[in-house]
């Protein structure tokens, strides 16, 4: 899917050109890399690379005078807490592995992500928003005014049933793997985590932001979200 489909649709308006790094200065990136960043990475740089909210929201994308090469992989994201990292295989340009190593060291261990590139960058424009502080939403045009969090292990049974009806019958299934699934309505998004056969992990969070304070009250009524 287009990247910038997906940044206008979380946003609600059309992205500006400044709003991504310009083609130049990928390029004197590459030239420094001695390689070609994998297109669909290029992609996000050049639509989001300006955008605090998509880029340092939550984890943390690497500057572009950042990336780093470590064997044969190129480490693009770090984690918020800096103990992991991400990286895509330059061999095929779409493996997506992660370390819980310090990247300066050498040998380092890496496991393999569920999602290749172009899905996880997907997934983490979903991440990013959802997870950042109410000052990334503030300083940005189209950015989120109410969020919630519900532990999905106090819920009845029934209660529980309702919600996640609801969202298959009302909202959008946008993302489904790599441990998360993401629901989209006009306004709206809301995540939580899943299980090995892509059931919601009870044990987990549901997180709930919105533009739509209408919708925001009806959530907390109903369900008990908790507002953050």
């Amino acid at each position: 899917m287009d990247l910038s489909k997906i940044v206008e649709g979380i946003l609600g308006r059309m992205l500006q050109a400044e709003e991504g790094i310009d083609e130049l200065t990928i390029q004197k990136i590459e030239i420094k890399l001695g390689i070609h960043l994998p297109k669909v990475l290029k992609d996000f740089y050049a639509v989001v690379g300006n955008i605090p909210l998509f880029v340092e929201g939550h984890h943390c994308f690497l500057d572009l005078e950042e990336l780093l090469i470590k064997d044969d992989k190129l480490i693009f994201l770090a984690e918020n807490q800096q103990v992991l990292h991400w990286a895509v295989d330059l061999s095929d340009t779409k493996t997506i592995y992660q370390t819980p190593d310090a990247i300066q060291e050498t040998n380092l261990v890496w496991y393999e992500e569920a999602f290749d590139l172009e899905r996880f960058l997907e997934m983490m424009l979903f991440v990013q928003c959802m997870y950042a502080d109410e000052v990334y939403h503030t300083m940005l045009e189209g950015g989120y005014a109410h969020f919630a969090y519900l532990e999905a292990a106090n819920l009845e049974e029934d209660t529980l049933s309702l919600l996640l009806a609801n969202l298959e019958k009302q909202w959008q299934n946008a993302v489904r793997g790599n441990d998360i699934s993401v629901f989209l309505y006009p306004e709206s998004m809301l995540l939580y985590f899943i299980d090995e056969q892509d059931n919601l992990d009870k044990t987990s969070m549901i997180w709930l932001c919105t533009k739509d304070e209408q919708l925001f009250d009806r959530w907390v009524d109903s369900y008990g979200f908790m507002e953050l």
